[in-house]
């Protein structure tokens, strides 16, 4: 095998699988053949960027292709690929399905999984020592081909080799080293330093034919690049992708950890380039995003949990407008870290993307509708402007996704359901509908506020979800508490909270 520490650039200017494949056979052929790598009769885990469904266009996965290529040269060596990931949101599952990817494994006889059954390891950055939980699944397999996306990422500039091993962590803890990091960004990159050290890959291939800037590593913008990259170093891997994105590595959270450890390879003259030089890839303009606070607080943990589990269960899309009484009080806590980078002037009309402060198009706001199954429309209730706000997210949200969206309306109580459906239905007009789900009792705002929401579902027949429980029952666990109740009147609860039939049909 060549260099331990060379990289391998190569020119791959679309998705064709007979230009990946020859980019891919270049890259093994730098480092002696694939039959340096791969042994007969091993078990070979394919570690791709599977952060959350999404499709290959939006980049934010490893573009399958990818996976595709590698996994036939895996299996043409008499080993055994499998494909696993630690999605941040949803199922390896269902993001193999919406990429294409399971009928090419059904075809194959290639396992997909989830890289669950955490184990406890000790592990060490430099001279620190961790005690980290990874998947089991990972630790056991004979070989790791890492398979990254680059990414800008709003954390650590750009995600490529290093960041994608911490996939091997399970489930939600990874989100929950965020809170634990305490906004140490030192603590964060030395310990996915000692993720990196845990399950190192036996070798990394970088999909960057296509990348994403200006946000990441999700809800960014695709940016061509046409490369795809390979090695062993992970860190000089990412060092160079520093050189081609034209970034000091001093500005890399990263690399500034790696090399205050004496973690990888990133002096330059000791880091071989094979295929394409350096000076004919550099990308002056690629758009990195301006970095973000790398805690988590323990709403946004709460958050992420919610997002995960709805996303694991459930695959069609589904609107929530509510109302700003829930979202507001649970984020009151964190408004000043919130607000921090609000712009101090805006003017009406403008919007604000909070994380950042920075000013956006409405047409910008589409492109993150692919990236959640649950969206929230806050809203002040007698203000007409946040009705309209909401209609428009509506509309936009109905011409992306057809009649595969619902919106659930805290205004209205389960037993209101039925005539719900009647008026989507057309089986009812206006007046009738206003009585039969007691409007001016139940919920009292002006209706002519909501009128122009109520006829464009009408209009598309899309579901509307009555979302509050009754209140006889709302009362009867504020009295009693629900360890009280008596085994009649817990079932009278069921009873009370009738399934919703969207949902069901998921």
């Amino acid at each position: 095998m060549t260099s331990t520490t060379g990289v391998s650039i190569v020119y791959c200017e679309d998705y064709d699988k007979e230009k990946v494949i020859s980019a891919i056979d270049q890259i093994f052929q730098h480092f002696g053949g694939i039959q340096s790598i791969i042994k007969k009769g091993t078990r070979v885990l394919l570690k791709p960027n599977f952060i959350k469904e999404s499709t290959p266009e939006e980049c934010a996965v490893t573009h399958p292709i990818i996976i595709e290529v590698i996994a036939k040269k895996i299996l043409e060596m008499g080993a055994t690929p499998i494909i696993g990931d630690s999605p941040a949101f949803g199922s390896v599952s269902k993001i193999a399905r919406r990429i294409g990817i399971d009928h090419f494994a059904k075809e194959h006889g290639i396992e997909i999984i989830e890289l669950n059954m955490p184990r406890r390891i000790k592990t060490t950055c430099g001279v620190k020592s961790f005690s980290l939980t990874v998947s089991g699944k990972a630790l056991d397999v004979d070989t790791i081909i890492n398979l990254p996306k680059l990414k800008a990422h709003v954390q650590l500039l750009y995600t490529a080799a290093v960041k994608n091993m911490y996939g091997c962590v399970s489930g939600k803890r990874k989100a929950w080293r965020h809170l634990q990091s305490h906004d140490d960004l030192s603590w964060y990159t030395e310990m996915l330093l000692a993720n990196y050290q845990a399950v190192k890959p036996t070798f990394t291939i970088v999909d960057a034919v296509m990348a994403m800037e200006k946000h990441g590593p999700t809800g960014g913008t695709p940016r061509q690049v046409s490369l795809i990259l390979g090695g062993i170093d992970c860190i000089a891997i990412d060092r160079i992708l520093a050189e081609v994105l034209c970034v000091s590595p001093s500005q890399v959270p990263l690399l500034k950890a790696a090399k205050l450890h004496n973690i990888g390879e990133q002096n330059m003259t000791n880091i071989e380039i094979f295929g394409k030089s350096l000076s004919t890839v550099k990308i002056s303009d690629f758009i990195l995003p301006k970095l973000m606070p790398i805690g988590f607080n323990i709403f946004k943990i709460m958050k992420s949990l919610t997002k995960h589990l709805w996303m694991k269960g459930f695959s069609k899309t589904i609107l929530f407008l509510l109302t700003s009484n829930f979202l507001l009080p649970m984020y009151a806590f964190s408004e000043a870290d919130r607000l921090k980078n609000f712009p101090s002037q805006v003017a009406h009309h403008d919007i604000v993307h909070i994380p950042t402060g920075e000013k956006v198009q409405f047409s910008d706001l589409t492109r993150f509708f692919d990236c959640a199954s649950v969206l929230y429309v806050g809203e002040t209730h007698a203000n007409k402007a946040a009705h309209q706000v909401q209609l428009k997210v509506l509309q936009a949200y109905y011409e992306k996704f057809g009649s595969n969206i619902a919106i659930g309306m805290e205004m209205f109580t389960r037993p209101y359901q039925p005539f719900l459906d009647q008026w989507v239905a057309g089986e009812i007009d206006e007046e009738k509908f206003l009585e039969d789900t007691r409007w001016d009792k139940e919920w009292g705002y002006d209706y002519s506020l909501y009128k122009d929401i109520f006829d464009f579902v009408r209009e598309k027949k899309i579901p509307i979800i009555a979302l509050n429980a009754p209140k006889e029952l709302v009362k009867m666990l504020h009295n009693k508490g629900l360890k009280n109740l008596s085994e009649e009147e817990k079932k009278n609860c069921r009873k009370l909270i009738q399934p919703i039939s969207f949902i069901e049909s998921i």
